[in-house]
């Protein structure tokens, strides 16, 4: 049983038909996934960098790191209701994303909106609550961008790069939680290229495994775009952002421990997880 059965009591008090329905909403939301963490890691790298620059002591540190996870999950969760509400029509159409809630039938685009609104409501106020009212106004743009990606699958054949640029902004609230004040410096700035640069990369693997249906159904992508060239794209893409990080290592004065265990481990597993055109191997970014 997955972990949204777990979570949901075998008792009569619930039918069979309720507890489809709660288990719908859970995995709209993702949450039976670990996509959530593609949203966390960006705010905790910027949070090191303002712990490292800033004052805090490691509860002040333990409460903000919390706020992250809490923040990143709800909105994680809203944000992937939302990209199903507007796709519903195409993921009809692609094999892989036949059998979700909404373009199964199981849930209703009228209820998919209520709880899409529901998490929304939810987002901001575990935002403003563990991570206070600056880094609640960092978060912004990121979920403005949250908002217009679905569409930019239809008009643009680049839409990985609004996605990469609505998670990258992550680092900006996870920075201004610990530092206390918005004052980018150099390293906060590279970091945030490098998680664009990063999530690019992976949205574009993930994408080679619905290219057939995607060009079919008049979805736009990068991997659909690139074809045959993706495999080069994606090496790029691995080379700019290793570059990212190493500056934001050097711009904040990184230890020998980072540079081996971070950089080091990170460029090593670009390489050996190589064969980005194979849909199996999209999972190890």
């Amino acid at each position: 049983m997955d972990v949204a059965g777990k979570l949901i009591p075998e008792t009569d008090m619930l039918d069979d038909h309720t507890r489809k329905r709660i288990r719908a909403i859970w995995e709209m939301g993702r949450l039976h996934t670990h996509e959530t963490w593609l949203s966390v890691f960006p705010a905790v790298w910027g949070a090191s960098i303002g712990a490292k620059s800033g004052r805090t002591d490691g509860w002040s540190l333990a409460w903000v790191l919390f706020g992250i996870w809490a923040s990143a999950t709800v909105s994680h969760a809203a944000f992937c209701t939302w990209n199903d509400i507007c796709d519903v029509e195409y993921d009809r159409q692609v094999e892989r994303c036949k059998s979700r809630p909404l373009p199964s039938g199981l849930v209703s685009v009228k209820e998919a909106t209520f709880f899409f609104l529901c998490w929304i409501l939810l987002t901001l106020g575990t935002t403003w609550y563990t991570l206070g009212p600056q880094a609640t106004l960092c978060t912004t743009p990121a979920w403005l961008l949250g908002l217009i990606y679905p569409f930019m699958k239809r008009i643009m054949p680049f839409p990985q790069l609004v996605v990469g640029l609505s998670i990258a902004s992550g680092v900006m609230p996870g920075y201004v939680s610990v530092k206390g004040d918005i004052e980018f410096n150099g390293s906060v700035l590279a970091l945030f290229g490098a998680t664009v640069c990063w999530i690019i990369f992976l949205d574009t693997a993930y994408a080679v495994q619905d290219m057939v249906d995607d060009a079919k159904c008049g979805v736009q992508s990068l991997a659909v775009f690139l074809g045959q060239r993706v495999r080069v794209f994606l090496a790029l893409a691995a080379i700019i952002c290793s570059a990212f990080f190493v500056a934001a290592a050097f711009l904040s004065n990184r230890s020998l421990f980072y540079w081996i265990f971070g950089i080091g481990v990170w460029v090593a597993n670009f390489q050996i997880s190589g064969g980005f055109s194979q849909p199996q191997n999209t999972h190890a970014f």
